[in-house]
């Protein structure tokens, strides 16, 4: 099975995160292949070379030039998946968080006003400095 690629982003110590199309992730650490061929150890000794890797066409690959790539398949298969968080994710957070903190706001104005009606002032029960404010 191909596993076609969306996106893909450098990361430090030579290390891609892969974004497929099926939604999924990988971090594939490219550092190893130095040893393995010759064209890969140039993305070492070329300062910046890392950085321009690129989605080939099609997604069925990545590459920085015509002498160095790798296939959807050998990122898929070698690759360590991994959780990515999105825009999208953070986006939905940040609404439910917002609700939150409207309930919250809700319910303290409901306790403040049952407080109010309920304990109007120190008694022997509830002394004056449980009254005082902050």
């Amino acid at each position: 099975m191909s596993y076609r690629i969306k996106e893909v982003y450098p990361l430090p110590d030579y290390t891609l995160l892969v974004s497929f199309t099926t939604g999924d992730h990988r971090q594939y650490d490219v550092a190893p292949l130095f040893d393995k061929w010759d064209a890969f150890k140039t993305l070492s000794s070329v300062e910046g070379l890392f950085d321009q890797v690129r989605v080939d066409a099609g997604g069925y690959g990545v590459s920085w030039n015509d002498d160095i790539d790798l296939s959807c398949n050998e990122l898929w298969e070698n690759g360590t998946p991994v959780e990515v968080i999105t825009f999208d994710d953070l986006l939905r957070d940040e609404i439910a968080n917002a609700e939150i903190i409207a309930e919250v706001k809700e319910l303290e104005k409901t306790l403040a006003a049952e407080k109010d009606q309920h304990f109007t002032g120190p008694t022997a029960d509830f002394p004056e400095e449980l009254f005082k404010e902050e």
